[in-house]
């Protein structure tokens, strides 16, 4: 059986590094920049576009603001 939870690990989160990975390139961005900019650590952005950690929504929205694109950017195809 596949759960929610198994869902959203596999399918979602990874979607989502995807998106942010390429909206953070297209930017012209490194991790250390945006890290910086939301004030994180490099780490925790290089987890989130390995698709390894689940972020808020307030997270998403210092990552979208820090790169320059709307939410919905980096929420496309979710």
């Amino acid at each position: 059986m596949y759960s929610v939870d198994n869902f959203m690990r596999n399918d979602l989160y990874p979607r989502f590094g995807r998106n942010l990975r390429k909206a953070r390139l297209k930017a012209g961005l490194s991790q250390m920049q945006i890290a910086k900019s939301i004030r994180a650590d490099k780490s925790y952005i290089s987890n989130l576009e390995q698709g390894k950690k689940n972020p808020t929504l307030f997270t998403i929205s210092k990552l979208a603001k820090g790169i320059g694109v709307s939410i919905s950017k980096l929420l496309q195809d979710i």
